[in-house]
């Protein structure tokens, strides 16, 4: 069957039931070119175009083991306002941080329309989740809505080049193959699992795609749970309770045993729409978790054991689908951060997720990258000079990669640094401190400062931003610039002169005279 949702046009058709007792059996799909562009399809097969059409033809191998599912379309717009209820039930003051929906280059695109009220700060931490900061006064109840716009795609994924484990960089493989309290990674039971039903000689995504085929077909999902209070099971849990599973357990099985295997791997949790509870669960104002595994030459990519264990046979390995929306990424943490729609103090029975299709194409993402440079204009020879540059993000949308270069001229040595300040979402700010001299006391001269940055959007244009001043040397001993170390260097230097001329009794000899001069009653 075609359906619709959004932007995108979904054709599904389920695994062949009793394939081996079908003789032969051969589907052919007609897909109106009004659909259009081919997003993904899953088994991948050639396609050839009839005027108005494209036709897809698949036979009985091609599918016994997987259903079809083929997508059309660019990318997916959804409209979401989340809510978060905050509570402070100190009696004094203090910060907490919640997590907004974070970018995923190629992915997902987050364009806020509103805040309120606004963060004191918006982060990035090591997960790449947008980490917002909030001040509550003691006892302070307050209301986080957040509104925005999802732009979800789909990259196109050629497993075929995935390196081997032992490929996998290894920073990645000491921060996402750790255990945590929900990833028993080092536990007996776990490792003999794993090294059972994989095989490291093979290529990361085959390892990997084993480790997906075992969890989605030795865990049951279990729809009563859900409408009962959950308790997260865990991994090792989760194999007794095999046939008690939700999409956490799925997700928390599946990530276990990958990190057990080698390979990075991280849960995901956030809102995925669907249109079939039943093979598709996902319930409203609820949320749905999934993966993300590290494959080397490929990257991040997410799957969806879940889904690909209730729909009877669909792939959610080799792709996913343009109806996920990430809320928070769990990788350095298998607990923290939490996702919007877990922030219930004081909120009673209210929805806190709403999202719905989007076909407002007007609302378009803008960048506003601010930047303040504080140099002083006027410097002391051989003495430190510190200034700073500091960026914020008055857009809609966040900025990447941003990076560039201090360079001074007129200074001995030369003045060049370089300098990142990565991500910065909205409402987000980032500082860096620049320390410099010039060597010679007695220099008097000019210099010239100019600051290079540049960034990428999501889109991947590179924009530029660039800063120049001009500022004098003088010696400190003809014109000091009057901070806090001169004076205090001008100081040191005069007592020094004080105690020399001391030595020498100069001082005395000099108050010996005033007192001489003066008449004699004032003495």
């Amino acid at each position: 069957t075609a359906s619709r949702h959004g932007r995108i046009w979904e054709v599904v058709i389920p695994k062949l039931a009793n394939a081996d007792e079908i003789g032969a059996y051969n589907l052919k799909i007609n897909v109106p070119l009004s659909f259009g562009p081919e997003l993904y399809l899953s088994p991948k097969t050639a396609a050839s175009e009839e005027s108005d059409r494209r036709v897809y033809l698949y036979n009985k191998e091609s599918f016994r083991k997987t259903g079809i599912i083929l997508a059309f379309g660019t990318a997916q717009n959804f409209d979401f306002k989340l809510i978060y209820h905050l509570n402070n039930p100190n009696i004094f003051s203090s910060k907490t941080k919640i997590a907004f929906p974070p970018d995923i280059l190629g992915v997902q695109q987050i364009i806020y329309r509103q805040i309120k009220p606004s963060p004191t700060q918006v982060e990035v931490d090591t997960d790449g989740n947008y980490l917002a900061t909030y001040l509550l006064a003691g006892s302070q109840t307050t209301e986080v809505i957040l509104e925005g716009k999802a732009i979800i795609y789909h990259p196109t994924r050629d497993l075929s080049k995935s390196g081997l484990i032992k490929d996998i960089p290894p920073n990645l493989v000491k921060l996402y193959t750790k255990p945590g309290k929900y990833w028993e990674v080092g536990d007996p039971e776990i490792k003999a699992l794993t090294a059972k039903i994989s095989n490291p000689e093979q290529t990361a995504a085959k390892v990997a795609e084993e480790i997906f085929n075992y969890v989605t077909a030795n865990l049951t999902y279990s729809p009563s749970r859900i409408s009962t209070e959950l308790s997260r099971f865990g991994a090792k849990d989760s194999l007794k309770n095999s046939d008690q599973a939700v999409c956490m357990e799925f997700t928390d099985l599946l990530v276990t045993l990958l990190r057990a295997a080698g390979i990075p791997a991280r849960g995901l949790e956030g809102y995925a729409y669907t249109d079939n509870p039943n093979s598709r669960p996902a319930p409203e104002d609820a949320l749905h978790t999934w993966a993300e595994i590290y494959l080397p030459n490929i990257g991040w990519i997410s799957v969806d054991p879940t889904w690909a264990a209730t729909t009877n046979g669909l792939d959610y390995f080799s792709k996913l689908d343009t109806n996920h929306i990430v809320f928070a990424v769990k990788g350095i943490d298998s607990e923290y951060p939490f996702p919007a729609g877990t922030y219930k103090v004081g909120a009673g029975g209210k929805q806190d997720i709403e999202i719905s299709f989007s076909d407002n194409s007007e609302f378009t993402p803008k960048e506003n990258l601010v930047f303040n440079v504080s140099f002083p204009v006027k410097i002391n020879g051989g003495l430190p000079v510190t200034g700073k540059i500091r960026l914020i993000n008055e857009g809609s949308a966040a900025v990447f990669g941003v990076n560039g270069e201090v360079e001074i001229k007129g200074l001995n040595p030369p003045y060049r640094k370089k300098i990142n300040f990565g991500t910065i979402p909205p409402l987000g700010s980032k500082e860096m401190e620049i320390s410099f001299h010039e060597e010679s006391f007695l220099k008097i001269g000019e210099a010239a400062l100019t600051v290079r940055l540049n960034y990428l959007t999501f889109s991947g244009a590179v924009k530029n931003l660039n800063h120049d001043q001009a500022f004098r040397i003088v010696t400190v001993f003809v014109e000091p610039d009057l901070n806090p170390l001169t004076i205090a260097l001008g100081l040191g230097l005069l007592s020094i002169l004080f105690f020399l001329l001391s030595l020498l009794g100069i001082p005395q000899k000099l108050l010996d005279r005033l007192l001489d001069r003066l008449p004699a009653r004032g003495r």
